[in-house]
């Protein structure tokens, strides 16, 4: 690998810290925020709030946190494979390591990405009648884990733009 070329993949692969962090806040608030969904859900007596709530919303959020997980793990993999020297030495070129390692390992991120994406269109999509703050906007943990999950999109797209750059 050209050591140019070496370098620019020691920076895009810098940004799996901000991606890890934000799958940490995620882990963090997510449970308060599916548990102020489930409350609003068990207390409101709008049928199809509660439904749309349920469905969109807090089930697949529940989906979601447990892939933390794996999600972070993949990172961590991709991380020690992009830093460290001798495992990088293992691919002939750039080309070769976003075809076999990045593939491999940003799988679960996609699919992550993919579904982080539809809560938060569901989450906006599922209004109160008579209008008003989407569900649990009033709670700080809901409000915070919008935005991680905005940002870890954020962040991903980011990575995968500078790491096809190369």
């Amino acid at each position: 690998m050209a050591p140019k070329d070496e370098d620019k993949l020691k920076s895009a692969i810098s940004r799996v810290d901000n991606l890890q962090a934000q799958l940490g806040n995620i882990a963090k608030r997510g449970p308060n925020a599916a548990k102020t969904w489930m409350t609003q859900i068990a207390s409101t007596t709008d049928k199809d709030l509660a439904t749309e709530l349920k469905k969109g919303v807090a089930t697949p959020m529940a989906t979601l946190l447990k892939d933390v997980k794996s999600v972070t793990k993949d990172l961590e993999s991709l991380y020690k494979e992009g830093s460290d020297a001798k495992k990088r030495a293992a691919y002939a070129d750039v080309k070769a390591f976003r075809a076999k390692a990045v593939t491999k390992y940003l799988a679960s991120s996609k699919q992550f990405e993919l579904e982080s994406l539809k809560i938060t269109a569901s989450l906006m999509n599922v209004i109160p009648k008579g209008g008003g703050m989407y569900p649990g906007m009033g709670n700080t943990n809901v409000k915070a884990l919008v935005g991680y999950l905005e940002n870890f999109n954020k962040y991903l797209n980011a990575f995968k733009v500078e790491i096809n750059k190369i």
